[in-house]
């Protein structure tokens, strides 16, 4: 996890009323840190949220994208599957099929990108 170096606590402790404390731990040195690499490590802290939900939107678009590629172009397939599920109005398999995709998508946001997420946002506690 990073820590911000003793120089940056040092500017804030200035600015804080007599008293208060930052409430973090003080390194004994800066060695190791640099100003590019506190500006990368922040500027990636700060755009954390945004290459969050991109992921999500992408996983979402990714899906309907491969399911209407197997429903038109392909003679097997998921997508296939669903275009003959509609085509018999076999709402079972719909479902089945909706359920599956929901079950999977759900797995990969707890799986991956919650904990990725809170890997990344832990420097804001």
């Amino acid at each position: 996890m990073y820590e911000a170096p003793d120089r940056y606590k040092r500017m804030i402790a200035a600015r804080l009323p007599d008293g208060e404390s930052l409430g973090v731990t003080s390194r004994d040195s800066d060695e190791g840190s640099s100003p590019l690499r506190d500006v990368q490590l922040i500027a990636r802290g700060q755009l954390a949220p945004f290459f969050a939900a991109s992921a999500r939107s992408g996983l979402a678009l990714v899906w309907k994208i491969v399911l209407v590629v197997e429903a038109f172009g392909r003679s097997s397939g998921v997508g296939y599957r669903l275009s003959i599920a509609f085509q018999e109005f076999d709402v079972s398999t719909i479902l089945a099929y909706a359920l599956a995709f929901i079950l999977i998508v759900q797995a990969i946001e707890f799986a991956v990108l919650q904990p990725l997420q809170a890997r990344v946002n832990a420097w804001r506690r």
